[in-house]
């Protein structure tokens, strides 16, 4: 016990060092800008730009360049006229802000947290300020996905662009372009160096996972495909101990006797059930939560695929 154990502190500091001492460049073939058009007023379209770069600094100076010519609507004659009537002589935007990479450096594989951002666009020559939550998932020891908590509104007027936008209107003999433009983000950064300390990280993973669970279920999943599955369960339950939502925290879930978190009001079926949570009871669950226990509060149908459910699992057995 005392070796693996060990073997995960060495791995967690070797970790910290590793964030904090390179850079984060920005993978662009599954990294998105994504924004949307709404026209007479019902109708909705998804766009997006094709071509985004980034990097993050050892001291966690972030920037996001999008490059305005790759914008994407599907037809090119609309390209052609956003890239003529709305960017014009602007090829590129920026996204800057700074991130915490000492709190970045204690997010483990798998794990999940939000952050606030504050920063700026600058968007046709002139800067705008952000602020907006982010989720940022660790997928491996040196790679990190970031996406938009909600989805981002824009609004033309305060972009510059209410003329340009009833232009288009115009060629496209459209009544009006809604001047609210919804952004969604999705960025996926990967470590720079620093590939010694990443190892040591790995074997410290393993052996930290071996010690917190000799499961057979969650053994059979993919920690790093959970975060995926988890994100169904995002909106309702953290992982974070203590950190209720509309769902209670999973934090520790493996294990636990059901309907005894504290802080946390549940429904007349699970309140104080007190059978513990082992990863069968929690699978079946998970498969269809109402069937399994009438009763329950919980308007999740359930899991459909068995990968998923031990994916998922997997994932919760490391918070």
């Amino acid at each position: 016990m005392l070796k693996p154990m060990a073997l995960a502190a060495i791995g967690f500091f070797a970790l910290c060092g590793s964030v904090q001492a390179q850079n984060w460049e920005l993978d662009s073939s599954v990294s998105e800008v994504s924004f949307g058009s709404i026209k007479r007023d019902f109708a909705g379209e998804v766009h997006r730009f094709d071509s985004v770069s980034g990097s993050v600094s050892e001291d966690g100076n972030v920037e996001v360049n999008i490059d305005l010519t790759s914008v994407n609507t599907n037809v090119d004659l609309r390209n052609s006229r956003m890239i003529e009537y709305v960017f014009g002589s602007y090829t590129s935007a920026a996204i800057r802000t700074q991130i915490d990479m000492d709190r970045l450096g204690q997010l483990p594989v798998g794990g999940t947290e939000i952050f606030s951002i504050f920063g700026t666009l600058e968007f046709l020559g002139k800067e705008h300020n952000l602020q907006l939550d982010v989720v940022v998932a660790r997928l491996s020891d040196l790679r990190v996905m970031v996406n938009t908590r909600n989805m981002i509104f824009l609004n033309a007027e305060d972009m510059g662009i209410t003329d340009s936008l009833a232009k288009l209107a115009d060629l496209a003999g459209l009544p009006q372009i809604s001047g609210a433009v919804p952004v969604t983000l999705r960025f996926v950064f990967d470590g720079q160096g620093a590939v010694a300390a990443a190892t040591q990280v790995q074997v410290a993973s393993a052996n930290a996972q071996e010690v917190r669970s000799s499961s057979t279920l969650a053994a059979q999943g993919n920690a790093q495909r959970g975060i995926k599955v988890y994100m169904k369960c995002f909106a309702c339950h953290s992982v974070k101990e203590g950190r209720h939502g509309t769902g209670p925290s999973l934090h520790n879930v493996l294990g636990r006797p059901a309907g005894t978190q504290e802080g946390y009001q549940y429904s007349d079926a699970l309140a104080g059930a007190g059978f513990p949570w082992t990863e069968d009871e929690l699978a079946n669950y998970l498969t269809n939560p109402a069937a399994y226990i009438p009763g329950t509060s919980m308007a999740f149908e359930g899991l459909y695929e068995q990968g998923d459910i031990q994916d998922l699992l997997a994932y919760l057995a490391a918070q």
